[in-house]
Parts: structure tokens; sequence; C-alpha cells
């Protein structure tokens, strides 16, 4: 084989080789925490007086070698590490050194007496295992307590190590946004009862804490006075990113329509509603100002000027729907002018009408809605009006009182 041939197969041996050296080193690196290791934490940063009494640090090494003694007849030997005392540290440490237990040592030295707290964290789960604490007077009697209390954490840790670990609580707060501020928002699962989460501002805000489980459905109820309340359910347990939450519809007490007619299209009414109940039934006054015209030469365009009264309900009152439908029932009278009339007494006249049914088609946001409405009034033909008796029509127009406008409640 030439050189040239050598060196561009040891390259190509190097290539292919490097790939798998790394994979190997991560598979070893991803093993198990072994079960006859860990780590023994000594927490000292709470001295006081510790810090200058001379026979702190005999009781905390007699601690420590009755800590060591306790594991390692059980099968696991323990290695001193300098970590912060704290769960997820010092379980990350053990795990980094290959071991899946910690035990964490505090002795402090306070006033004479000798307190102790040893505690065995799960390296895997961050699960406490096993502990016990005490206090005694700093002398000779206090060393055989040392051991005692490090074999009955060792005794109990030894029985429960292999327990399934329970399912813990999440670690996070939920969020919310909102495109209204002012909200109360609570929040409860079937392990945590009722509580305040909190009062939504516009845009994101943080709920305060509660441990619920990772997989139970969370219930919100939303509540702002003046406002429905209302209810989600997050089936599928909590999560970290934000819920948006909908918006809530207004309690309506009174509300006002304008709108214009479909064969009246020269004029405008206004309808103003008054709620006897909140979203469910209502009184009705409206006044509906148009002119007619049949556009031939030489006619004129009639006004006319119509006042109606009625009570009308919705088929569907839940609050939360953005379609509802409302049927009512009423009276109206209107009042027509013509100007260039003959055969005719009186250029005025007064029509009575009877309203035996109408309904609306309303599509609802928070404070307004956009309302379709049909009528079919029926006119008693009165002497002193224009319009005989029968089902009212405008003249070219068909069936009439139709209309479409904007509703603003309040």
């Amino acid at each position: 084989m030439s050189r040239t041939g050598a060196c561009f197969l040891l390259a190509a041996l190097l290539v292919f080789a490097a790939p798998v050296a790394l994979r190997s080193q991560s598979a070893s690196g991803g093993k198990a925490p072994d079960d006859g290791k860990g780590i023994l934490v000594l927490d000292l940063s709470d001295e006081a007086e510790s810090a200058v009494d001379p026979e702190f640090r005999r009781f905390a090494d007699v601690a420590s070698a009755a800590a060591v003694r306790a594991f390692t007849s059980r099968g696991v030997v323990l290695k001193t590490a300098s970590v912060a005392p704290e769960p997820q540290a010092v379980a990350s440490a053990a795990v980094a050194s290959g071991g899946r237990w910690a035990v964490v040592l505090r002795v402090r030295l306070e006033n004479r007496r000798l307190f102790w707290r040893i505690s065995v964290y799960d390296a895997v789960s961050s699960v406490l295992r096993a502990a016990d604490s005490f206090s005694a007077f700093a002398g000779l009697t206090a060393l055989p307590v040392l051991d005692s209390s490090a074999e009955s954490v060792a005794q109990a840790w030894k029985l429960v190590k292999d327990d399934v670990v329970p399912d813990l609580p999440i670690p996070f707060r939920l969020r919310f946004t909102s495109a209204e501020a002012g909200v109360a928002v609570r929040f409860s699962s079937a392990t945590i009862a009722e509580r305040e989460a909190c009062v939504t501002v516009l845009g994101t805000s943080d709920a305060a804490y509660a441990p619920f489980q990772k997989t139970e459905a969370v219930r919100i109820t939303l509540s702002r006075e003046g406002y429905w309340s209302k209810e989600i359910i997050l089936n599928k347990g909590p999560v970290e990113a934000p819920v948006r939450l909908p918006r809530l519809q207004k309690k309506t007490s009174d509300a006002l329509t304008v709108n214009v007619g479909f064969p009246r299209l020269f004029g405008a009414e206004a309808a103003y509603r008054r709620y006897v109940a909140a979203d469910v039934w209502y009184l009705l006054a409206a006044d509906t100002l148009w002119v007619t015209t049949d556009f031939r030469p030489g006619s004129a365009a009639v006004p006319h000027d119509e006042l109606r009264l009625g009570i009308g309900a919705y088929l569907n009152p839940n609050p939360d729907s953005a379609f509802r439908v409302s049927v009512g029932t009423g009276v109206s009278g209107i009042a027509t002018w013509l100007p260039k009339a003959t055969g005719y007494d009186s250029q005025l006249g007064f029509d009575f009408l009877l309203d035996p049914v109408w309904f609306t088609i309303e599509y609802h946001q928070p404070t307004w809605a956009i309302v379709f409405e049909q009528r079919f009034p029926y006119s008693l033909g009165l002497t002193s009006g224009f319009l005989s008796p029968g089902w009212a029509r405008v003249e070219n127009g068909g069936p009439s009182f139709m209309s479409v406008g904007v509703m603003f409640k309040w």
C-alpha cells in the first residue's frame, strides 16, 4: 500500500472511531446511579458560637463518622462532598459522583447544647427517604446518642429505600393571560380545595402556588362584579404555558339598539330594553322614523313615526352563548303624514298595530351585540289611519319590519 493510501485509511478510521468513542462515553455517563454509593454533606452553615468553640469540630467529626459507619454496615459507601445542603443540590452532586444516595448532616452547638439532624435523599427523585434529629448536652454522653441516631436513620432508610416514589406536586405556578383586568380567579382540584389564585391584569398574571398533581384536572372559576361567572377545566392537568382566559359576559340590565330596516332604508330605529331578569327577559320601548317613496316623477316622500312597546324573553338565556334567540310580543302605533294626499279628510293619520310575535337573532360580545329582528305586525285598520286591516306591508317592499343593528349593553 502506498503512503498516500495508508494516510487516507488512517484518517478514515479516526473519523469513524471518534463518534463511536463519544457514544460510548455518553452511554457510560447515562448509567443509573450506583445503589451502593452516596455522598455525605456536612452542613455547618449555621455555626453561631460553634465557630469559636474548640470542641465543636470534634463533635462534627464524630457525627460524620457515625453516619459513615451506619451506612457502610448496610452496604453504602459514603464519600464526603462540599456542596450546598439543599435537596436538589445534594441530589445532583450524588448523581455526578455516580452514587444514588445523599446524606445531609447538620450539626450545631448553641448554649452548650448540641443540635443534630440527619437527612437521607434519593438522588434519582430528590425525595427525602429518612430523617432524625435531637439535641443533647455537649458532653461525652452525647457520643453514644449520635451513634444511636445514625443507626436509627440508616435502618429506617433501608426499610423504605426501594418504595415507589409518590407523585410529586407540580413545581411551578399556574399563569394566566387575560384581555380584561380585575377578574378574580379561583382554582381547585380533586386534591386541592378551592382557593384564590389571582386577580387578572391586562396580559399575563401569575397565580398563587398550589401543589396540584401533574395529571389531575384543574377547575378554574372566573368572576367579576357585574359580569357572569365562568368556569373552565384543564382536563389534562396543570400546564406551565400561560392559560388563556375567556372574556366574561356582562350582566345586562339595560340595552340600547340602533338599527335600520331592510324595506325601510330611509330611516332608523332606537330601541331601549330594560331587563327585568338579567339576560332572561326584558321590557321594550322603541321609536322608528322612516320615509317611503315610490321614486316616480311627482311623487312625494311620506314620513312615518312608529312607537312600539313590547316584552321579550330569550329561548336560550345561557350568558356564555355567543348566539341567542329571543321572542316577544307587543303593540305599536304608526303616525303617517301624507304631504300631497288627495281624497283624505286629513293629511295626518294614526294606525294601531298588534305585534303577535316577533323574534331576534343576536350575536353577543361582553358589552355589545349584533341584532337581527323580524316582526309581523297586524293592522287593526282604524279609521284614523291609512292602513287596511291585515298584516302590515310596506308598498313594493314585501313583508315589513325586518331590521339589523348594534346593541350596546350596560
